[in-house]
């Protein structure tokens, strides 16, 4: 299993950030793998959003599920294929300048993608961090 930490603060509320990054349709516009994302479901009990993805290896479009959301402090959203699986969990919290936005990300490559993890690791670390830049400058804007 990889997992993967990032952080920044970001000049801007904690109500804007959390409800831009809630809605999951956002994704297409900093996250560089994420091509589509449509909502299938918007029940406050079942938030699904079905997402297509595009690594250099592996494309695939899977359901996207939140499994717990603490309004204005945390979202946990997984997503499961065949060849891979990984759990977001995004944490916000107050600052003096704005809001701290904290993501971690659990992956677990499947089959013989998993021999792979070793190579993939720095490059999600950094991927991470360039979707993390373009969240930033898209709510500071």
């Amino acid at each position: 299993m990889i997992i993967t930490i990032v952080e920044s603060e970001i000049q801007s509320s904690l109500n804007k950030v959390y409800n831009y990054v809630s809605n999951l349709e956002t994704m297409v516009d900093y996250n560089y793998s994420v091509k589509d994302a449509k909502w299938v479901s918007q029940d406050k009990n079942n938030l699904i959003c079905k997402i297509t993805i595009s690594l250099s290896i592996l494309n695939f479009t899977e359901e996207y599920k939140v499994i717990e959301e603490v309004e204005n402090k945390k979202i946990v959203a997984k997503c499961e294929s065949s060849t891979i699986e990984f759990e977001d969990s995004y944490f916000f919290s107050e600052s003096p300048n704005g809001t701290v936005l904290r993501i971690e990300d659990k992956m677990k490559l499947k089959g013989i993608l998993s021999f792979s993890e070793g190579i993939l690791k720095p490059i999600l670390k950094s991927d991470m961090e360039r979707n993390l830049q373009k969240l930033k400058s898209i709510l500071e804007s």
